[in-house]
């Protein structure tokens, strides 16, 4: 029973989130930081790494499916403490079952109790609502939850992610030519600037060829980017709808929190990674991590080597332990924090390249990875893409 309701995590911490937010004031700034901090000191002590074997599926897809729900419930928090009024007569029915004036509560609360709140929402949505999406916009023969990823990416504001993940990371990652892999020595920062619009370009550049090989015109409802735009429009209109620009101003916050969590994720998960154009995806062009917590809340996203060699594994079934996968030694959440620091970043995870290098690149990648250290800007793997060329240069010991 624990295989299916462990999948449920993520809707009570969406609940307990959303918990705080009600009860107004400099409370809202409880869930930003506690989530950070209970994630981070949970998630290392256990590691998963057996596969149970799913019996009933219907019953996890509809568990997965339920994180929509808490999804809607959660901006319709957003809305209802950053506008007046009741919405919904929400404050009337807490204070009916509970004897708790939420309105009250509301009154106390400024603008930058509300930008604590746009955090919380913008860190869960970003590492467990997106992550939900991301696995439901690969299941493309199940209309159901299909719509799903659909409607939570709407939620998100991510418009051209189905496109850009799909039909173009999914088959060029890790290499040079794709926007969504970072390279060797990149910083988050530097690979944001540098590649954050490049995504949406090729986003747009791969729906464009899409159409025109179909002889569909480019604007019309079979453009994919265009159709999820709508889709954010519509939960835009009905925000400001509610709140006005006010209500708006919040939900931009905790979508761009979002991104910045799903980017630094991104950007995690392929960091420094090579592969040879032309060649197959294999297990050892991910990052993978077994930590229990993060991968039950995150739809096993740590098993990321399984799901880049086969895209249409649903996560459940995704498998740790494949022959050749490499390791990472931290969990995804404390990765994506991680990035954000870019000096520890590189420290951490240089010998982790290097050992990548050694033990899993095949002799063509090992040389772009030689290449890539030598111009990196990091002191470790400069100093061991030198000793390598000082091995080369080395004479051969006298006979």
């Amino acid at each position: 029973m624990f295989d299916y309701l462990k999948f449920t995590i993520g809707t009570f911490l969406f609940g307990g989130v959303c918990a705080t937010l009600y009860m107004g004031g400099h409370w809202l700034w409880l869930g930003f930081p506690g989530v950070i901090i209970a994630w981070l000191l949970l998630d290392p002590l256990v590691e998963e790494s057996r596969q149970p074997e799913y019996q009933h599926v219907w019953a996890i897809s509809l568990i997965a499916q339920g994180t929509l729900v808490v999804m809607i419930f959660s901006v319709f928090t957003l809305a209802w403490i950053s506008s007046p009024g009741d919405l919904l007569g929400m404050g009337a029915l807490i204070q009916s079952s509970t004897g708790f004036d939420a309105i009250a509560a509301r009154e106390a609360s400024t603008w930058f109790d509300l930008v604590g709140a746009a955090l919380a929402l913008g860190l869960i949505f970003g590492n467990i609502g997106f992550l939900g999406a991301h696995e439901f916009a690969h299941q493309t023969g199940n209309p159901t939850v299909l719509f799903s990823g659909r409607w939570m990416l709407a939620l998100t504001a991510g418009y051209s992610f189905e496109v850009g993940h799909n039909w173009h990371h999914a088959h060029v990652g890790d290499r040079t030519d794709d926007p969504a892999s970072s390279r060797r020595g990149d910083s988050l920062y530097y690979w944001l600037g540098h590649n954050m619009f490049r995504q949406v370009s090729k986003a747009w550049q791969t729906e464009g060829e899409r159409l025109k090989r179909r002889g569909k015109p480019f604007v019309s409802l079979d453009n994919q980017i265009l159709r999820p735009s709508l889709r954010i429009a519509v939960v835009v209109a009905a925000l400001y709808g509610v709140g006005g620009w006010y209500t708006l101003a919040f939900f931009a916050v905790a979508c761009a929190v979002c991104k910045l969590m799903v980017e630094a994720l991104t950007y995690y998960s392929h960091y420094g990674m090579i592969r040879v154009p032309g060649q197959r995806v294999e297990p050892r062009h991910a990052w993978n991590a077994n930590a229990a917590l993060g991968n039950w809340l995150m739809f096993n996203i740590g098993r990321h080597s399984n799901h880049h060699h086969d895209g249409t594994i649903p996560f459940w079934d995704l498998k740790p332990g494949l022959p050749g996968e490499a390791p990472v030694n931290y969990p995804y959440f404390a990765g994506g924090l991680m990035a954000f620091i870019p000096p520890l970043f590189h420290k951490l995870m240089s010998p982790r390249l290097l050992k990548w290098d050694e033990e899993f690149a095949s002799a063509e990648e090992r040389e772009i990875a030689h290449e890539q250290n030598a111009s990196s800007g990091v002191a470790a793997l400069m100093a061991a893409a030198e000793g390598r060329q000082d091995s080369a240069r080395a004479p051969l010991p006298a006979e």
